[in-house]
């Protein structure tokens, strides 16, 4: 009988603990608004400031990306915002979800339509290495 991987224990003030941390608590700071369901924290990656929405009852619930300074629909950095939210990334930890916008801002800022289409060929790429079980 094969046996599944264990899931890491994932814990909301942990996971902000360690964001706090690696990221400095001068970079990953709550933001100065704060909902009944969430709390907001900002960083910064290169120029662009960034508020990350901490559902309560996360990891069951999405992060949320915006920005701290709105910008127009067409601007890079709100293309990698759109594109990042709608991402599944409920699996990712806090700190992954950084390093993901961090590591894949280039692919993030395209158009929808071409971001959708190099996210099917990517998942479509990785799952010829799941099937031959590489």
């Amino acid at each position: 009988m094969a046996t599944q991987p264990l899931q890491p224990y994932r814990n909301r003030a942990d996971e902000i603990a360690r964001c706090e941390r690696v990221l400095g608590a001068q970079n990953f700071k709550p933001y100065h608004r704060r909902g009944n369901k969430t709390t907001a924290y900002t960083f910064t990656l290169g120029r662009t400031r960034y508020v990350l929405t901490v559902p309560l009852q996360y990891p069951k619930y999405a992060t949320k990306l915006s920005l701290a300074q709105e910008q127009g629909p067409g601007e890079p950095q709100s293309l990698a915002v759109t594109n990042f939210n709608g991402t599944n990334r409920v699996e990712m930890e806090l700190l992954a979800q950084i390093n993901f916008l961090n590591e894949s801002g280039a692919i993030l800022q395209r158009p929808q339509p071409q971001y959708r289409a190099l996210r099917r060929q990517q998942q479509s790429f990785y799952k010829q290495f799941a099937e031959q079980g590489v």
